[in-house]
């Protein structure tokens, strides 16, 4: 059996602890309406909890990528373009593929030299010589009387003037451009030579030319 002592000692636990939830219930729900009456009366300010405000997202800033332009590149066009040896030599090698090597002009090489005239165009006139220029190749010249050139307007291994070498029917001329050091290919095939009548085919073109033998 509990002593009197032992029995208000718990009684007075339990209604403690009853006071205390009753109190905390009642500032749980009333809370603001206590401290308001705490405050007004008493003059207690009783610190509320202070509610966080919430965090404003962050603000992320994207410039806009620029274009890219590309630089204009610009090409030179009033320079000349260099022909390398290399390259002729190339174009020689490759034009004159199966044709066999020769010293000289042969007796079919010389029905080719002298002056010829254009079937075509009878003011255009071209000259084979057995001048002797480099690596195996001749000199020749050419005008064009309706342009108003003159074989004597030529100058010397200038404009108007080309190296040849040919090889079985297989021509190729090295032609001169405007007193500039360039050598212009122009690769060509004779399908008819005799003395007096010359015809050959341009690699390039496929066009043929037909010309005579000039009377000086």
């Amino acid at each position: 059996m509990l002593s009197s002592s032992m029995k208000k000692a718990i009684w007075t636990i339990v209604i403690l602890l009853l006071l205390g939830a009753a109190g905390y219930a009642a500032y749980y729900f009333y809370g603001n309406e206590i401290a308001a009456l705490a405050k007004e009366y008493l003059g207690i300010e009783i610190p509320q909890p202070e509610t966080p405000e919430p965090e404003s997202p962050p603000v992320i800033t994207v410039e806009p990528m620029k274009p890219k332009v590309p630089t204009p590149v610009v090409k030179d066009t009033l320079k000349p373009q260099e022909n390398k040896q290399d390259d002729l030599m190339t174009n020689e090698l490759v034009y004159f593929e199966g044709e066999e090597e020769q010293d000289g002009l042969t007796d079919e090489d010389e029905m080719l030299l002298g002056k010829w005239q254009s079937l075509e165009n009878e003011q255009w006139y071209r000259v084979y010589t057995d001048e002797e220029a480099e690596d195996g190749y001749y000199w020749g010249y050419e005008w064009d009387e309706s342009e108003d050139v003159t074989e004597a307007d030529l100058k010397k291994h200038g404009n108007g003037w080309f190296m040849w070498k040919k090889r079985g029917s297989k021509v190729l001329e090295l032609a001169t451009a405007d007193n500039e050091g360039q050598l212009i290919p122009r690769p060509y095939t004779i399908t008819k030579l005799f003395y007096t009548e010359m015809v050959f085919k341009e690699a390039n073109s496929g066009k043929k030319r037909s010309f005579q033998k000039a009377n000086d």
